[in-house]
């Protein structure tokens, strides 16, 4: 008479929703990212715009130094800084449009990390109380050889 234990595995029940909602996990952390690559790109855009500002302040102040003054291109500087603040207060707020859908993704992201951890915990419960059924099984068979032994 050998000794036979239950060799049944542990299955989560909900194994496929989890694997669902990881994968939903992983897309909204590709969107992030997505969106913070964008956000990345349109910052380095308004430096370099910041950096043109600088460049034109610096031609104009070397035509003071220079008295390499001319009205007429120090009105087209000033044309152009006028363009650029525009086009920096544009840039402004196409980062803050992107900021506030950093800040909804980052929500969604959350919200789905919350579905997977959930369902995680519930997976560690459920085997954790699947090796304590296994467990007991094995000693309840144990008790049941070492009875048999003695009555025989």
């Amino acid at each position: 008479m050998g000794i036979e234990f239950s060799l049944r595995r542990f299955k989560f029940t909900l194994e496929s929703v989890l694997v669902v909602r990881n994968k939903a996990l992983e897309d909204e952390r590709i969107k992030l990212a997505s969106i913070l690559r964008v956000y990345n790109n349109q910052k380095e855009a308004l430096d370099k715009l910041f950096s043109e500002v600088e460049t034109i302040k610096s031609e104009i102040n070397k035509s003071f130094e220079n008295n390499d003054f001319n009205p007429q291109i120090i009105s087209n500087y000033n044309s152009y800084l006028y363009k650029l603040s525009q086009d920096i207060e544009a840039q402004k707020e196409v980062l803050s449009k992107i900021e506030q859908d950093i800040e909804k993704q980052q929500e969604v992201l959350k919200d789905a990390y919350i579905k997977v951890k959930s369902l995680e915990v519930l997976k560690d419960k459920q085997k954790e109380q699947y090796l304590k059924e296994q467990q007991y099984e094995e000693i309840k068979e144990l008790d049941d050889i070492v009875n048999s032994r003695t009555i025989a």
